[in-house]
């Protein structure tokens, strides 16, 4: 299973505000619980990687994200990736693992802000907007989209926030099978991946008074991989080889 974390939007924005975007990936394998056999994470499966990289592959070659997915997916039988449906990730992993060998899943925690507001829009009276939100929310779970977009669509033209939320399910439909990803026991949601942003990256970076060159914070973001993903061995064979 591979979690991409995507900080989203211009990346210009980011050099003006003198941040960075540090992206994490974190790849796991899942399996049945023995005793509930509702699908959990293997313990010691869980390997992560993050740097400050681009996406943007060049004219001719791989981009420097695309090349730390390839290395740490190596191997693996099956790919799901859990994403909050960036065309960007999508682009990457079809390169990567060719496409349609990969099965992919919009993030579920992503969808309630977009479906609350269009509901809102639709609905003035609060206790009915709760009703009908449940209600539709309780398909969207299930993966059953098509009925939602459906009634949605009669309100599109009358309220901005139901047409986005209109465009939004039908542009990751194919992303929103969840019942069927269930039952399969892959993941629908980032807990993963947030936590590993947590505990990566924020708890070591964004210290107090912080600064950061971009080659300490990859150095660093590097070594906090390579000890979290028990590898120090492997980096202090290589140190001594060299």
């Amino acid at each position: 299973m591979t979690d991409i974390q995507d900080e989203g939007g211009d990346a210009s924005r980011f050099r003006d505000a003198g941040t960075r975007e540090a992206k994490l990936l974190r790849l796991y394998e899942m399996a049945p619980d023995p005793r509930t056999g509702k699908p959990t994470t293997v313990p010691g499966s869980v390997t992560q990687s993050a740097a400050i990289d681009s996406a943007a592959a060049p004219e001719h070659g791989t981009s420097a994200f695309e090349a730390r997915l390839r290395r740490e997916a190596h191997g693996a039988r099956e790919i799901v990736i859990v994403s909050d449906g960036a065309a960007w990730i999508e682009n990457t992993a079809d390169r990567v693992f060719g496409h349609g060998n990969v099965t992919y899943i919009l993030d579920q925690f992503h969808v309630p802000e977009t479906q609350r507001a269009a509901v809102r829009a639709m609905e003035p009276d609060p206790a009915e907007e709760e009703r009908r939100y449940e209600r539709l929310n309780s398909l969207v779970k299930v993966g059953t989209v098509e009925p939602v977009i459906q009634e949605l669509s009669r309100h599109a033209r009358r309220h901005e926030e139901v047409a986005k939320c209109v465009g939004y399910f039908r542009g990751n439909i194919h992303r929103m099978r969840y019942g069927e990803c269930q039952a399969r026991g892959m993941p629908v949601g980032s807990g993963v991946i947030e936590g590993g942003c947590k505990s990566v990256i924020c708890g070591r970076m964004k210290k107090g008074g912080a600064r950061w060159s971009m080659k300490g914070a990859n150095s660093i973001m590097a070594l906090r991989c390579r000890s979290l993903n028990n590898r120090m061995t492997d980096l202090f064979d290589w140190r001594r080889a060299a």
